[in-house]
């Protein structure tokens, strides 16, 4: 997680903490998915 904040955000409020941890929980949930997008958007 530190590794993606000072890479792709560089700076993180404490007020959006949670949905920045929230991002990276999904993305490692779902790193082996082929279709991340579709289910991305089935949340919608």
């Amino acid at each position: 997680m530190k590794r993606g904040i000072v890479g792709a955000f560089h700076k993180v409020s404490a007020k959006y903490l949670p949905l920045y941890v929230a991002e990276f929980q999904f993305r490692y949930n779902n790193r082996l998915n082929p279709d991340i997008f579709a289910e991305a958007i089935r949340g919608c």
